[in-house]
Formats: structure tokens, sequence, C-alpha cells
């Protein structure tokens, strides 16, 4: 369910800025941060998805406590934020966006490796990478 709901507080945000082309400024990015807790606000106001509503919170937190919006760090980060931040920044970095090149996936692999240790889990980043890389060989020898 974090899957489908962890940005759903982007609706909180101006769609002009969601829709921007370029990088945000400072006053757009401070914007763009908000929607983890807008998102936050969202799902704790049901009951089928108030369980969920700190993985919704948390998941811009980064390993080294760099992330938004609690400063949150290590194992403090709830489990399924820290691996849906994974998944999230694969997936928008190899897929089209208005604001940055597409990554290749072996590209993509090599940024999450960059940045194993600080803004990901690094034991849950060998994790996704070896999955990811098996499947991408997988798919280049078919």
């Amino acid at each position: 369910m974090i899957i489908e709901l962890h940005d759903i507080g982007d609706a909180a945000i101006p769609r002009e800025i969601l829709k921007k082309p370029g990088r945000f400024n400072a006053d757009e990015w401070n914007a763009v941060k908000q929607h983890s807790e807008a998102g936050f606000k969202i799902v704790k106001t049901f009951a089928a998805t108030a369980k969920i509503s700190q993985e919704v919170l948390s998941h811009g937190e980064y390993w080294d406590g760099s992330g938004y919006p609690l400063g949150l760090n290590g194992r403090d980060i709830p489990y399924l934020a820290r691996v849906f931040l994974i998944i999230d920044a694969f997936d928008a970095m190899t897929h089209p966006r208005s604001y940055a090149r597409t990554f290749s996936g072996e590209e993509a692999i090599e940024e999450l490796r960059r940045n194993s240790g600080r803004q990901f889990d690094p034991e849950l980043t060998e994790t996704f990478i070896k999955v990811v890389a098996g499947a991408i060989k997988e798919k280049a020898r078919a």
C-alpha cells in the first residue's frame, strides 16, 4: 500500500511546480518537501491507511540524517520507508522526468551505489542492486 500512497501528498503541491521543466528553486524545493507531511496527514485520517502513516511521512529521510522532514537517520527510519526510498529513486532515474535526464539501468545502479550509506541504507541497497542487476542481465540475454 505504501507504493501507491507514498506521494499522495503531492496533491498539496501547486501543479505548476510539479510539472515544471528544469530544476526547482529553493522555494519550489521547500514546497515539494512538504508533500511528505501532507501525505502523512491524509493517510492518518483513514483507518485503512493509518498504519502506514509513519512510512509515508519518512520516505524522504536519508540514511545519514540529511533527508526530510524529520532528519531521521539509520535504523530510526522505518524499514519500509528505507526500502521504498531505494525503489522510488531507481524508478525516478530510469523513467523520463522533466527536470533530469533518464538513466540506463546500469547508470541508476551506479548512482544507488554512490549514494549508499549517505542517502540509502547500505545493506538494503546492495540487496536491491543484486536483484535488479540480475534482472537486467536476464533481460539482456533474452
